[in-house]
């Protein structure tokens, strides 16, 4: 079964647009005390409200489509849990960690009550993934809950950008260190950060599953929920992610490159996978339609090099 993605495809061409002068307005009532929550929410924790003044402010269109998807109001909390941020469809609540919040206080918010609020106009999307859930195996449902997650991303990185430098820096935009261009490059970039393990814990937790096989993923190599693999992965496609959006750490690139590879030749598994699987990614990546700059270095050894290291491809 695949569950489509269709709602809200396109960032209005209002959205972003509005003036600073609003803003202002908005954050002038909320400094005084009068400020009144946008119908589509009935609770806001005191420390979030800034980050709602924008988004009302810039985006008043995402509040109206998420209260009419929903039909009532979220509540919008600042809660001691250890994760970044999540949308709670059962409680209709937007949920920010704390310890996340204290790393970024002034743009962190933004990001995630943007990209929450996105998740709960999906609210459909995720209750019909997980009524299937009983029908899908653990990789399937895997899948479709990423798949909606990425036109999120997608949408939320389409909003920052439709806003000006002085209104939002290009430089805050997390979502930028995601390959959120190509759906296929996301996903896995996704599964090596360990996002797509928790939803694969999810799936386990729903009533009437019967897949209880190890979520694997689309690597060419498996990764492991808790492997030093996955984590290598992550980071280096993190160094490369930072090249193709600043220009900058290519030499933090090859030598962690360097670094795996000495790993590898002294007989590491764990650094010949990583290898094998990141040349497997390069490839995927210069093949992509959606990024201009398919030439920025990441791994691209030829057979001789391969075999130095110990590493049957």
């Amino acid at each position: 079964m695949e569950v489509g993605v269709e709602m809200g495809t396109q960032v209005s061409r209002v959205e972003g647009h509005r003036s600073l002068y609003s803003e202002m307005w908005l954050q002038d009532k909320a400094d005084k005390g009068v400020f009144e929550l946008p119908s589509a929410v009935s609770s806001c924790s005191e420390s979030l409200r800034p980050a709602l003044v924008k988004i009302q402010s810039f985006f008043p269109e995402l509040l109206r489509v998420m209260h009419g998807v929903l039909g009532e109001p979220v509540q919008i909390l600042l809660v001691k849990e250890n994760f970044s941020a999540r949308w709670d469809f059962g409680a209709k609540e937007i949920l920010i960690g704390e310890d996340n919040f204290s790393q970024n206080p002034h743009y962190g918010p933004i990001l995630d009550l943007l990209f929450e609020m996105q998740n709960a106009c999906y609210t459909n999307l995720f209750i019909e993934a997980k009524k299937a859930a009983t029908k899908l195996s653990v990789e399937e449902y895997v899948r479709e809950v990423e798949r909606v997650e990425w036109s999120t991303c997608h949408l939320t990185c389409a909003r920052l950008e439709s806003l000006s430098e002085r209104d939002f820096p290009r430089a805050a935009n997390d979502f930028q260190n995601t390959y959120f261009e190509d759906q296929e490059l996301y996903y896995l970039h996704q599964q090596a950060s360990g996002h797509s393990f928790t939803i694969a814990d999810r799936y386990q937790m729903i009533s009437g599953t019967k897949d209880r096989t190890p979520f694997q993923g689309t690597w060419k190599l498996p990764l492991a929920k808790d492997g030093l693999s996955r984590e290598a992965l992550y980071e280096l496609l993190g160094h490369h992610l930072t090249v193709i959006r600043t220009g900058e750490d290519e030499d933090v690139l090859l030598e962690k490159i360097g670094l795996v590879e000495q790993y590898a030749r002294s007989g590491a598994k764990w650094a010949q996978e990583t290898l094998v699987n990141l040349k497997w990614f390069s490839e995927k990546f210069e093949a992509s339609s959606h990024f201009s700059n398919v030439e920025v270095p990441l791994y691209k050894p030829d057979r001789n090099k391969l075999k130095f290291l110990g590493i049957v491809d």
